[in-house]
């Protein structure tokens, strides 16, 4: 059995910023699904392209870190801090 969902993202633009530096990623595997959002602080330096090569890393490397019925969030998460 196939099972369709909708995913619905918003953010909001701070006003005094040029541009939204939040991000997300969703990825849908046959045996479990990944929600990543990413507040892209618009003062720190580069913000934008640090949401966008965590996403790329991420979708590279998420499937290292799953074996049967568990997935090691935590390290995924640490090894694409150090990234």
């Amino acid at each position: 059995m196939s099972v369709h969902r909708k995913h619905i993202f918003e953010s909001i633009k701070g006003t005094n910023r040029p541009e939204n530096q939040d991000n997300y990623v969703i990825i849908e595997e046959g045996n479990y699904s990944l929600y990543f959002v990413f507040d892209g602080v618009g003062s720190a330096r580069n913000s934008k392209k640090a949401t966008d090569l965590s996403i790329k890393y991420i979708k590279k490397n998420q499937a290292k870190y799953y074996s049967v019925d568990f997935f090691d969030f935590a390290g995924l998460m640490f090894e694409t801090n150090q990234f």
